[in-house]
């Protein structure tokens, strides 16, 4: 039986003398399509309205099963919706910035973490590591949607200037930058014809069906990992870590992992240097670029670094079997009995002879 995500008790709104929604009830379940189904003035954005908080319900609930938590949608004004309980939402009418990029409307999306990476303003004035690594991150999750909806060559016109097809298909990515837990449309289809409808289908909700790329969990856990109260120094890292990840074995769909990735993975941390990001030599380098380097063995991680490094993987992995057990049932990087961490062999000292 799938679990419910959604809960609406006996929900109703009411303007004034106008009752626009009356005692309504329903559920909506995990990984499942639920239609709210009405003519022209019947209350359906009205509905959406009371979920993504833009109207505080009159009366009734509205409760969100997240993450071993329930939430009251009540509770959470406005923009909170999206930020703490992870409800994202397009409108009836296409709400895009039609003179930013659109490449910038996927950004804008994501702008609360940005927010929290930037320290509203004074560590992204800087450039600290925190932010751009969490810009750069960002940048990559867009991408990956401009890419579901083939717009990767507009990126970098207005987003005003795209036919209306494009710009329905736009906003609903936008949505989905966000990577939410519940994702509310309203009238998706609403002006398209029937080529660019089976469009919206194949492209966008189809590929919502299928096994998510590893980029787009990190963000999903370093939130879990920050509710769990963990240090933002180890998060920055762990951070880090992923998008070296990324660079060893690719960016690919979380079902694709095998145990040969893990094992590659294991090959080239045990290469790579200790403190590469602030020695001159190495820190403009990319991962290919130093295993081609003569790197001194004083210079390589210890196995220590290394088991701290295979642990993070290990984790997230954890994490995905939990949360994503549709796509991940097995954690492919946790090592068997006969895999070992391994560092360079030490050469070998020859005595010589002594001179007389």
């Amino acid at each position: 039986m799938t679990a419910k995500l959604l809960d609406v008790e006996n929900l109703t709104m009411k303007f004034g003398g106008l009752v626009a929604i009356d005692d309504l009830s329903f559920s909506a379940a995990k990984d499942q399509i639920t239609s709210i189904i009405g003519p022209n003035g019947a209350g359906k954005t009205t509905v959406f309205n009371c979920l993504t908080g833009f109207y505080k319900a009159t009366a009734g609930s509205m409760f969100l099963n997240k993450e071993n938590e329930r939430l009251n949608l009540k509770k959470f004004s406005d923009f909170k919706v999206a930020q703490k309980a992870g409800v994202a939402r397009t409108f009836q009418n296409i709400r895009l910035f039609p003179q930013m990029s659109v490449l910038e409307n996927l950004m804008v999306a994501q702008h609360n973490k940005l927010m929290d990476a930037s320290g509203f303003t004074i560590l992204g004035l800087f450039n600290a590591p925190s932010f751009v690594n969490k810009e750069k991150e960002a940048v990559e999750i867009s991408k990956y949607w401009l890419d579901i909806i083939g717009l990767t060559h507009r990126a970098d016109d207005d987003a005003g200037d795209l036919p209306y097809g494009d710009q329905r298909k736009l906003e609903i990515v936008r949505a989905m930058c966000i990577n939410p837990h519940l994702l509310c449309l309203d009238e998706p289809a609403a002006g398209l014809n029937a080529k660019e409808s089976s469009e919206l289908n194949s492209g966008i909700i189809e590929s919502n069906n299928q096994s998510p790329k590893f980029s787009e969990i990190i963000p999903e856990y370093l939130n879990f990992m920050r509710k769990n109260k963990r240090r933002l120094s180890s998060i920055d890292e762990t951070a880090v870590s992923y998008q070296d990840f990324i660079e060893i074995v690719g960016d690919k769909p979380i079902s694709d992992y095998t145990r040969n990735d893990a094992r590659d993975y294991r090959n080239i941390i045990s290469k790579l240097p200790k403190n590469r990001r602030k020695l001159k030599n190495y820190r403009d380098k990319s991962i290919n670029e130093l295993l081609k380097m003569e790197i001194p063995d004083s210079h390589i991680l210890n196995i220590e670094t290394q088991t701290k490094l295979n642990s993070r993987i290990i984790a997230i992995w954890n994490f995905m079997i939990d949360e994503y057990n549709d796509y991940v049932t097995d954690n492919v990087f946790r090592r068997t009995s006969n895999s070992k961490i391994t560092t360079r062999k030490k050469k070998k000292r020859i005595n010589l002879p002594k001179m007389i």
